[in-house]
């Protein structure tokens, strides 16, 4: 059963993170949310600092054992990519032509030149 009680006098989390490992562990979350807030104002894309803690019982009565994780998910940089079909009749494979699509010629200025000349 959960004895949850929001009204509750606890620790708070920035306290116990102090503690945990005599605050190593807090100046590390710190240095990666710093990198991390860098990165995503540099790539104007989102990325996530995840925070886990693990809480396990150590034994009887109320010893718990406490482990905390971090995991950085890094803004990707998103790669300019280029349109491809597959409809290319008797092979298979991509290619740009459209072969629903009456092609069109290729139009250079020396072309229009000779044209013209």
């Amino acid at each position: 059963m959960n004895s949850y009680n929001a009204d509750q006098d606890c620790l708070p989390f920035q306290a116990w993170l102090g503690e945990h490992q005599n605050g190593a562990y807090n100046e590390r979350l710190g240095r990666d949310l710093y990198h991390l807030s860098k990165d995503v104002i540099e790539k104007q894309k989102g990325g996530k600092l995840i925070i886990t803690v693990t809480i396990t019982p150590a034994g009887s009565g109320a010893a718990l054992f406490t482990d905390i994780d971090s995991r950085i998910s890094w803004p990707k940089e998103q790669n300019a990519g280029l349109f491809y079909l597959d409809e290319t009749p008797g092979r298979s494979g991509l290619s740009k032509t459209d072969t629903r699509q009456m092609e069109l010629p290729t139009i250079t200025r020396a072309s229009i030149q000779d044209e013209a000349g």
